[in-house]
């Protein structure tokens, strides 16, 4: 090919790839023009995405710094519960509580978990939440505006106490959140109100004439508005309500919903209701008029506490009825139990002063495995069974009870299953003060048909009682009584407690059970402080070879005890504290060849002693503390003594260890002999002074 062709055929070429590229470039600009339009509105749509959730999640974030979480337990459903504002300096005053954390949904704000946030003028509650606390943004003076979930099921007693917000609720005005009840003002309530559902309601005779103001709940309902729960504390504290018919949207009457209300008379419970809720009607000193329905299977603490209702009929549906629930009913005399209740709670009848009566009901006494503390305190009962499978008298549960005359318990067993294992059935342990301040005079043993066996005007304790009271610094289970006369005490139980029978005057006899275990005995090993100080009547008191410590106090001003046989056990070796003080009666004392220790005002008072042994002759181990051995006889007017107790020391004086002997162990009415200076009659131990020729 020539050259000439062959460039006429390479600008041919060129031309035709010069109109390729241009139209390869007109493509290409055109696609990034595509490219970035889609791009670009891409980038808007992400944006205002990224803005939405972005608002949401730093709304949420924003807020995290300042607040307190707990989580439930739960990996299936797991819940966030708002506990407490913590950063309470810089808060939002406009605040938006999130909606969850870390993923986990807030569902609850805790009783009190804003209380007192004074910063706070808004709140928005997401619908998440659906339980509000007691309390919750209680004195937020300035919080005026609330934002509410609308999926609240439950608001505490004062949740919203002291702030801005009901502060600008008009006072006549019932208020919805949600589907609850929430507030009801004080100028709707007038004297002799009574609260009914509607115009179609039956109203009481006694409340039909004009004297008596009425208050429809459905005038105060918009159409369209429903409700099924009321919020805590809805009612509480009107004093002029005298009689309430309750709506049948009603499942339970919540907390503190009529509480202190002084002058309701009278309530009509509907069968919707199942819960009657803590102190729902507590302080109602009027109410009598109350009948509690075959529906209702749970009763709250102090529900009834401090009403004046007279008898009440619970019914064999009651699953539980909390502490309290009756404490202080003054007008109650009698009561009974339901029979599948297997518990009486703490304070439930305490300051019932004239129930006199309490039965259990059919199966009642099979069931009920435990009685709580002060449950019967201060009442009128003369006598009680307490059930077989009771093993613990909780403290204070008769005290103060002045017409207490018996208590039967079941005598107790004890059974082993194959491998050993032994299971006791009846009391195992009284605690404190379980009988303190009562006329009890007599506990009587039951066998399995419920008979007898043991007689009236005598304390036996069963052999399944290991312990009286829970430490050594509690007991006064007999304290104070006046009507104890004889008291058998079982070798199971291993010590005595605090006070046991202090000032129990009328105690005369006290016997310590012992028995054989093979080469030991087995009996009580503790006397404990106190235990029999101030029983005056007791005049002879044999203590038990098993016993090795004998605590302060414990014989202390026995002023009838003339005589006392104490342990020869070798591992009691101590006199306590104030052991014998003020026994002005007691004339005589064998101290065992064991005890070596004397302590502080031991025998103080002991004005009739014959005189004082020491039979212990390691003079380096003698301990004798400051006044052991003080005003032992009557002064003269003048102070001198025309008599002194003679107290004499099987040990050498020189010998003692000085920094265990105190130097005024003993004052001016006594006169020590040591060894050397007296001499014992071989065949009646008694010592006496050696005379000088």
């Amino acid at each position: 090919m020539a050259e000439i062709d062959k460039f006429q055929l390479m600008e041919v070429h060129t031309k035709a790839q010069a109109e390729a590229l241009a139209l390869a470039k007109k493509r290409k600009k055109r696609n990034y023009i595509v490219g970035f339009s889609i791009l670009g509105a891409v980038v808007v749509i992400l944006a205002i995405i990224y803005a939405l959730a972005a608002n949401i999640w730093l709304a949420n974030l924003a807020n995290l710094p300042y607040l307190q979480y707990t989580y439930q337990a739960n990996v299936d459903n797991p819940k966030a519960t708002i506990t407490r504002l913590v950063n309470t300096s810089d808060y939002p005053s406009d605040f938006k509580i999130p909606d969850e954390v870390n993923g986990i949904p807030v569902v609850a704000i805790a009783d009190g978990a804003f209380d007192s946030c004074t910063r706070l003028t808004s709140v928005t509650i997401p619908d998440s939440v659906t339980s509000i606390g007691q309390y919750a943004f209680a004195n937020c003076k300035n919080l005026a505006t609330i934002n509410f979930s609308d999926n609240i099921t439950s608001l505490g007693t004062g949740a919203f106490q002291n702030t801005a917000f009901l502060n600008n609720l008009p006072e006549d005005d019932i208020t919805i959140i949600s589907s609850i009840l929430f507030k009801i003002g004080e100028d709707i309530v007038e004297e002799n109100t009574i609260l009914l559902n509607d115009k179609d309601s039956v109203i009481p005779e006694k409340y039909q004439s004009d004297e008596y103001h009425k208050i429809y709940l459905s005038d105060y309902l918009t159409q369209g508005q429903t409700v099924s729960v009321w919020s805590d504390g809805l009612f509480a504290n009107m004093s002029n309500l005298v009689y309430v018919e309750l709506p049948d949207y009603l499942t339970l009457i919540p907390i503190n919903s009529f509480d202190n209300c002084i002058n309701l008379e009278g309530v009509s419970i509907p069968e919707s209701v199942t819960t009657i809720s803590d102190n729902a009607f507590r302080g109602c000193v009027k109410l009598n008029d109350i009948v509690i329905g075959d529906t209702v299977t749970s009763v709250g603490a102090s529900a009834f506490a401090y009403t004046g209702i007279s008898e009440i009929d619970l019914p064999t549906s009651m699953i539980s009825i909390g502490q309290r629930a009756f404490e202080g009913c003054e007008n109650i005399t009698s009561f009974t139990w339901p029979s599948n209740l297997t518990s009486i709670p703490n304070y439930a009848f305490s300051g019932c002063i004239n129930l006199s009566e309490f039965i259990l009901g059919d199966g009642a006494f099979d069931n009920i495995v435990s009685i709580g503390e002060y449950a019967f305190n201060n009442t009128a009962i003369s006598e009680f069974d307490i059930p077989y499978n009771v093993s613990v008298v909780s403290s204070h549960i008769f005290s103060n009870c002045d017409q207490l005359e018996t208590i039967r318990l079941y005598q107790g067993k004890t059974t082993y299953d194959k491998h050993g294992t032994p299971y006791v059935t009846g009391v195992i342990r009284i605690d404190q003060s379980a009988f303190e301040n009562s006329s009890l005079s007599s506990i009587v043993l039951y066998d399995d048909n419920q008979n007898s066996l043991t007689p009236l005007n005598e304390i036996n304790l069963p052999t399944t009682l290991s312990s009286v009271a829970i430490s050594s610094s509690q007991g006064s289970t007999f304290a104070n009584n006046d009507s104890i006369t004889k008291v058998n005490i079982p070798y199971s139980l291993v010590s005595t407690s605090y006070q046991m029978f202090l000032n129990a005057t009328s105690l005369q006899e006290v016997n310590f059970q012992t028995r054989r275990n093979g080469t030991r005995y087995q009996g009580v090993t503790t006397i404990g402080y106190q235990t029999f100080a101030g029983c005056i009547s007791i005049e002879d008191l044999s203590i038990p070879d098993t016993v090795t410590v004998i605590e302060d106090g414990a014989f202390a001003n026995m002023t009838g005890l003339e005589n006392i046989k104490l342990s020869n056990n070798k591992t009691f070796t101590s006199f306590a504290a104030y052991l014998f003080d003020g026994c002005s009666s007691l004339t005589h004392i064998d101290i065992p060849e064991s005890v070596y220790t004397f302590n502080n005002y031991a025998f103080r008072g002991n004005h009739s002693l014959d005189y004082i042994y020491i039979p212990y002759s390691q003079s380096g181990n003698i301990t004798l503390y400051s006044n052991t051995f003080t005003n032992m006889r009557p002064a003269n007017e003048d102070g001198t003594y025309s008599e002194r107790l003679a107290i004499f020391i099987n040990c050498n004086e020189d010998e003692l260890n000085q920094y265990r002997v105190s130097k005024d162990f003993y004052d001016d009415s006594c006169v020590v002999y040591w060894a050397g200076e007296f001499e014992v009659d071989p065949i009646t131990n008694i010592p006496t002074p050696i005379v000088s020729k």
